[in-house]
């Protein structure tokens, strides 16, 4: 049941990413705003930067990659005669497309920063992201997410289980038998 929410949540995120990024270089959204009005170069460049010394492409490279088996084994479900080579040409088509894709979308999801932190904020973050301890934070991240999407994915299953058996307990209560 994990693995089916993590595919939907795989594919929440390539859907949305399809719609930013259609083609090898996602268009720039047509005209960036904040408060009604448009954003400033310098401004999306600030945010821009942020996500390139954030390293913002290999976190969703990793998300992509931990979720991809997941990807895999839900189409094996789906589709049980498609072959382990045509299984294996899509994950590598998909890996692909997505890799190319990245820049385009880093470029959309800019004007996203736009919209949470002023450019004085987005400087201050690029100036951590420089320094020792925002280098050692890149550096350990991606320990952290394997560790914690472990944590994570226990966390859910006991959840899971535990949810299902109050929902089973609830409905022998009240005798629905659909």
């Amino acid at each position: 049941m994990l693995n089916r929410i993590i595919v939907a949540i795989l594919a929440a995120f390539l859907s949305t990413s399809a719609m930013a990024a259609d083609d090898a270089t996602a268009p720039k959204p047509a005209v960036c705003t904040k408060d009604g009005a448009p954003v400033a170069d310098d401004y999306l460049k600030a945010a821009h930067d942020v996500m390139t010394l954030s390293k913002a492409a290999d976190r969703m490279t990793l998300i992509i990659d931990a979720m991809m088996p997941a990807m895999i084994d839900m189409m094996r479900k789906s589709a049980p005669s498609m072959s382990d080579s045509v299984l294996s040409a899509f994950k590598d088509a998909l890996r692909e497309e997505l890799q190319k894709s990245l820049p385009g979308l880093i470029d959309v999801e800019s004007c996203v920063y736009v919209q949470h932190f002023s450019i004085d904020e987005l400087h201050q973050l690029a100036t951590f992201y420089q320094a020792p301890l925002g280098q050692k934070l890149l550096a350990e991240s991606t320990g952290i997410a394997k560790e914690s999407m472990a944590i994570g994915m226990a966390w859910g299953e006991r959840s899971g289980r535990a949810a299902m058996e109050r929902a089973l307990e609830r409905v022998k209560k009240t005798g629905d038998k659909t």
